[in-house]
Formats: structure tokens, C-alpha cells, sequence
């Protein structure tokens, strides 16, 4: 048993064994972000090694306040062991000089990707980078703290193979039919559902009761802008769906999700506050949104599908997140289907951007934010942020702009937006 007298709590590590005793709380080292609560076992436990890991672990993030920015990020005992050293590290740095050479040449050039094997190798070492995260550990469960849970886990680590996977696969997708000059548009929905499926297996595979929806069960924010970035990602899964075949849109959206992750890693070692690097992320949605109306105004007439995929996007929020709780398999695959009537039974001018689709944008976007609005009322005053709600009202009035950039401005004065 342990004594009454002392009073030390530390941060959940999750162990690959299951205590048979209850659980008790014990307190090492400092308070606040540099402390680490762990699973008491018992004495009696056969597993002597795992808790000699679990220990060792928490004392190295313990510590982790008096070391440098550097060492917190370049000390890391799990990639001395892999066949490679810093194996992982060198693919990063490898994929940041990538990620800043195809971004030289995004636009016109669709980050000069093509029917070589280039692009094959951008494929593989980006798929590479987040494999070998996994040799890395990460807490199976999400540490909901202060920071609002905004560290990686074990499942986000999952999902983040899984939706870079979808990326690079329609990036695979387009360099296919770049080569064999033939369109595979007919698999763009079983890619969104094997997406779907896939996510679902990564976490069943690590326990249902670790399960926690990156966004919608984050604390870190306003209700309401939780209800946008979940929207947003229906956005990309709808222009997915619709077959949006520009290399440079898969490239943007992969820079995000793998940032992202990065950003989460810096918060768990403890390099930056969670309100900055969460203020960095936002910037970076912005910047990508941005990015993807921009080339989506460059590229060709027959891959201008960036608004007619957001509406589906825009649609498949509000059945999944509306009243009706559409279950997603179901959902998809009759938006699929609806979207293939279009482009068998109706003119070509309803399969790519138009004033028809932005109009259609507009009315889905405002019937979204109203369910979102509803929501953030319904929350509790404490879980809201009335500055973060600002801001999201001014980055919807920057898509009404937009939308009537495109409707009125670039039409009548012959403008490529």
C-alpha cells in the first residue's frame, strides 16, 4: 500500500498489461505539463520489465523541462534501435525538402508531378514517414488536459496512415492514367469507402475504449469551430468522391494531415504551448484552403470540381452530423451514386464548377452553419470561446466572398476564377 502522506499523481502511460489490483495514483517530479501518471501494478505483477519501461518512460518526460529544444526532439531511444538510426528523422527532413519543391511549382505545373517515376517516389517516401512513426511510443489512450487533448495518440497515429493512404492512393490513381491514358473515375468511391473502412479497423485494432474523434471530442476550442473543421474535413472527402484528379490538391491535403501530426508530437514533447501550435494549425487550414482555390482556378476545365465536391461534402455534413445521424458507408455511397446519375444523365456543364454548384454551395453552407450555431447553444457557457467564434463568422464571410467572386467578378470580366 502506499502512504497516505504522499501525494503524487502522474500522467497516464498506457502499459501493454492489465492490472488485476485497483488502480492507485502516485506523484513524481513536478506539476502541470512535466508531470507523468502512469498505472500503479501490483507487486506481485510477472510483468517486471514492462513496468522498468513504463518507469524509465516517465522519467524521461520528466525531465524533458531541463533539456533544449534540440534535444528534446533529436533524443529519442526508440529510433536508436530501428534498423536504421533516426531512420524516421531523415525521412521528415526528406519530406520537408519535398513538400517545399513540389510547392515551387504548384499552379500551372501541378507541383510538377507526372507520368514518371518521380512521382512514384514522392509516393513511397511520404507513405514511408508515417509508417515508421509507429515504432515510436505514443499513448494508446488521449490525455484530455488543459491543452484540450491537442497531443498525438495512438489512434490519430492510425488514422493519419489511413487518410495520407487515401491521398497518396488518388495521387497513384492519376499517375495511372497519366500513363496508360485512360480514366479510372469508377474508383474514386470504393477509395472513399475503403478510406472509411480502413479508419474503422485502426480503431478496432486498438480497442474501442481508446477511441476519440480528433475533432469533435477535442476541448480546445469553440463548439462551433469544432463544427467547421469536421466540416471541412467532409469537404475533402467529398471533392475525393467526385473525383478531383489534380495532383496538387492531394499534395495540399497531405502537407496538412502530416504537419498536423508533427505539430501534435512537438506538443507531447513539450517544445511549444498548445495555443500556439494549434494557432500555427489554423494557419495552415487557411493557407491550404487557399491554396486549392487558387489551382483549382489554373487547372483544366475537366479538373475544376473543387465547389461541386465541397457542396457533396457540404451535404454529407449535414446528414452525418444533422438529425438524421446517417450512418457514413450508407451515406457515401448514395452521394456516390447521385453523383454518378449527374455524370451519365446530365449535361457536362453540371460535372464542373458553375454558377449552378456555387449557388448550390451557398444554400448548403448556410443550413450547415446553422446546425453548427445550434450546437455551440447548446453547449455549456464554460466550453465556449467568443473570440475563436469571431474569427470562424469572419472565415465564412471570406467564403461568401469568394462565392460571389466566382459567381459575378470573374464571369463578366473574363477572369480565370
Amino acid at each position: 500500500m502506499l502512504r497516505r502522506k504522499q501525494k503524487v499523481f502522474f500522467f497516464c502511460i498506457e502499459d501493454t498489461f492489465e492490472c488485476k489490483q485497483k488502480k492507485e495514483r502516485n506523484m513524481v517530479g513536478g506539476g502541470g505539463d512535466n508531470t507523468v501518471r502512469r498505472r500503479v501494478v501490483s507487486e506481485n505483477s510477472t510483468n517486471e520489465q514492462q513496468v522498468d519501461a513504463a518507469d524509465e518512460h516517465a522519467l524521461l518526460i520528466n525531465n524533458s523541462a531541463k533539456k533544449s529544444v534540440v534535444d528534446k526532439l533529436f533524443s529519442s531511444k526508440e529510433e536508436t534501435t530501428f534498423i536504421i538510426p533516426h531512420f524516421h528523422k531523415i525521412l521528415g527532413f526528406s519530406c520537408l525538402a519535398s513538400f517545399l519543391y513540389r510547392f515551387s511549382y504548384i499552379g500551372h505545373k501541378d507541383g510538377n508531378f507526372g507520368p514518371h517515376y518521380g512521382t512514384l517516389v514522392f509516393i513511397l517516401m511520404h507513405l514511408a514517414l508515417n509508417l515508421s512513426s509507429f515504432n515510436f511510443f505514443v499513448p494508446k489512450k488521449r490525455i484530455q488536459n488543459k491543452d484540450g487533448g491537442y497531443r498525438i495518440w495512438a489512434e490519430y497515429r492510425a488514422h493519419g496512415l489511413v487518410f495520407s493512404g487515401r491521398n497518396l492512393a488518388f495521387m497513384f490513381l492519376i499517375w495511372l492514367e497519366q500513363r496508360n491514358q485512360r480514366e479510372y473515375s469508377f474508383m474514386d468511391l470504393p477509395l472513399v469507402l475503403a478510406t472509411c473502412a480502413a479508419a474503422d479497423f485502426g480503431t478496432c485494432w486498438l480497442g474501442p475504449e481508446f477511441h476519440s474523434d480528433t475533432v469533435r471530442d477535442g476541448k480546445f476550442t469553440d463548439p462551433f469551430m469544432n463544427w467547421f473543421a469536421s466540416e471541412s474535413q467532409m469537404w475533402l472527402t467529398g471533392i475525393c468522391l467526385v473525383g478531383y484528379h489534380s495532383y496538387s490538391f492531394h499534395l495540399v491535403t497531405l502537407a496538412i494531415i502530416q504537419f498536423n501530426a508533427f505539430l501534435m508530437t512537438l506538443r507531447r514533447k513539450q517544445v511549444a504551448s498548445a495555443v500556439v501550435l494549434m494557432s500555427i494549425y489554423g494557419i495552415t487550414l487557411v493557407a491550404g484552403f487557399g491554396a486549392i482555390a487558387l489551382f483549382d482556378s489554373f487547372s483544366t476545365a475537366s479538373a475544376r470540381r473543387g465547389v461541386v465536391g465541397a457542396c457533396f461534402g457540404t451535404m454529407g455534413c449535414i446528414l452525418r452530423m444533422g438529425p438524421l445521424h446517417m450512418n457514413k458507408y450508407v451515406m457515401w455511397t448514395l452521394l456516390g451514386l447521385v453523383w454518378y446519375a449527374i455524370k451519365m444523365n446530365l449535361d457536362e456543364s453540371y460535372q464542373y464548377n458553375s454558377a449552378f454548384w456555387m449557388v448550390a454551395y451557398c444554400v448548403l453552407k448556410t443550413i450547415s452553419s446553422w446546425l453548427g450555431f445550434q450546437k455551440r447553444m447548446k453547449a455549456p457557457p464554460e466550453e465556449r470561446s467568443d473570440d475563436t467564434f469571431k474569427v470562424v463568422l469572419l472565415a465564412h464571410a471570406g467564403f461568401y466572398m469568394y462565392a460571389f467572386f466566382r459567381l459575378y467578378v470573374a464571369k463578366y470580366h473574363d477572369m480565370p476564377f
